[in-house]
């Protein structure tokens, strides 16, 4: 596995800090919040039209998250709910592109990863 105190290299990104806080209460640390802190994360500003690389990505390391911590009954489910979700969005899509001209450029651009 990976060392102690670092991210998981094998996760894009969209789970990274969840599985390292995962790792540090499962060795019994504990984990504050400190709510007077604010970080400005520049990267994941636009998370409305994400690209489809992005939304792959994000299955991904959700189900490899779920994969590494939990039984594989719960991955099962976790599957099914991201098939479901696929479908959702595959028919919001052509509906969105049937309907909508003016989004179709979009559209094409969130396919080749014009938008990350």
């Amino acid at each position: 596995g990976e060392p102690n105190g670092y991210f998981d290299e094998a996760m894009f990104v969209f789970y990274s800090d969840l599985e390292l806080c995962h790792r540090i209460k499962s060795e019994g640390w504990k984990i504050y919040q400190l709510p007077g802190c604010y970080v400005l994360h520049h990267r994941g500003v636009n998370r409305k039209n994400p690209s489809v690389v992005l939304i792959i990505n994000g299955y991904r390391d959700e189900l490899y998250y779920f994969k590494k911590w939990y039984p594989t009954s719960t991955v099962r489910i976790v599957k099914m709910i991201q098939i479901f979700e696929l479908c959702l969005r595959m028919v919001k899509w052509g509906v969105v592109y049937i309907v909508s001209s003016a989004r179709r450029s979009a559209m094409r651009d969130r396919w080749v990863g014009a938008s990350d």
